[in-house]
């Protein structure tokens, strides 16, 4: 029988870019896959917060940060990409919570994205000066009337009690033209309030899921045909 002669030379070849896959292109692709998900995490929760919140500065979307892959592993069992905030009340927005008033009696109920941000010195009770009294006569409606009308003829900014269905409330009068606004300051007769979630983080989780798998197969394709491996 003749002598049959194998060429490995193809084989060869094949083995060393499967090692430069392994050792190379992989672990580089699946660091660039993680760390190019997470900024555009980062995007998508800030673009969540915008939907979400009343935003009166920008403070809550510049508080996300992205912890990126280090340069220094190649184990991919080790590598991750980190996306939180700094902002401590966005945990209570993601998941809701139980706000307590300053000693158990009333709590700060301004109109503002973080529901913990210390209360403003003129808004604090001791510093709020009523004015207009409180109407000894009529429903709760008809006295509410009665102390925005005269807030209205007064035309500046003022506190005022009102009787809501959430008891009686402190609201600063600010005056527009022929209307008035009112902005809620504290809650005198609830000594608690539960905060529903507003959910940003969970939509955003479930984008980076879609987003994922397509950032690492271009993330591979990208370090194969840089390295030249596999007939990239």
């Amino acid at each position: 029988m003749a002598d049959i002669d194998f060429d490995w030379d193809g084989l060869r070849e094949m083995q060393k870019d499967l090692r430069i896959c392994a050792t190379d292109a992989i672990p580089y692709a699946s660091r660039d896959a993680l760390n190019s998900t997470a900024f555009e995490a980062r995007k998508t929760w800030q673009g969540e917060m915008a939907k979400t919140f009343t935003l009166r500065n920008q403070f809550t979307q510049r508080s996300v940060r992205v912890e990126k892959v280090s340069h220094a592993t190649k184990d991919i069992n080790r590598m991750q990409a980190v996306i939180g905030s700094v902002a401590p009340y966005l945990d209570e927005q993601e998941e809701g919570a139980t706000m307590l008033g300053d000693g158990g009696h009333s709590y700060p109920t301004p109109v503002r994205t973080n529901p913990k941000r210390p209360v403003t010195r003129r808004n604090w009770q001791p510093n709020i000066k009523l004015w207009g009294g409180r109407p000894k006569f009529g429903s709760p409606k008809q006295r509410n009337a009665i102390n925005i009308s005269r807030a209205m003829r007064a035309g500046g900014q003022m506190v005022i009690p009102l009787q809501t269905r959430y008891g009686t409330v402190l609201a600063r009068t600010m005056p527009t033209g022929e209307t008035v606004k009112l902005k809620i300051l504290w809650n005198l007769t609830r000594t608690s309030v539960r905060v529903s979630p507003h959910k940003t983080l969970e939509p955003t989780m479930q984008e980076v899921e879609r987003l994922m798998p397509r950032a690492m197969i271009k993330a591979i394709v990208f370090q194969m045909r840089r390295r030249r491996v596999l007939g990239y």
